[in-house]
């Protein structure tokens, strides 16, 4: 994702630039960052709404075909819709 995203070529476009034809808008975090995120979870799953939304986890990147956000936990790797940057 960085490279084709956010690494210019000699013209000072990127290729995300050159495919689309306008900057690539989307915000990042720095990697392993501490960050807030609500999991991203399927129609068919019941929501429990007394289950905390904002869980804790760390910053790992984008996916290659969407604008999800990998977030590392403590049981692993997990899709998120939405991230916030924890205070410091």
């Amino acid at each position: 994702m960085v490279p084709s995203r956010f690494l210019a070529d000699k013209n000072g476009e990127t290729p995300f630039e050159k495919r689309r034809g306008r900057l690539c808008g989307i915000k990042t975090e720095k990697f392993g960052e501490l960050v807030w995120y609500k999991e991203l979870r399927s129609k068919t799953e019941a929501q429990n709404m007394m289950e905390a939304m904002w869980e804790e986890g760390l910053w790992l990147g984008h996916t290659k075909n969407s604008n999800e956000v990998l977030i590392g936990t403590r049981g692993g790797v997990v899709r998120a819709f939405a991230v916030r940057k924890k205070p410091v």
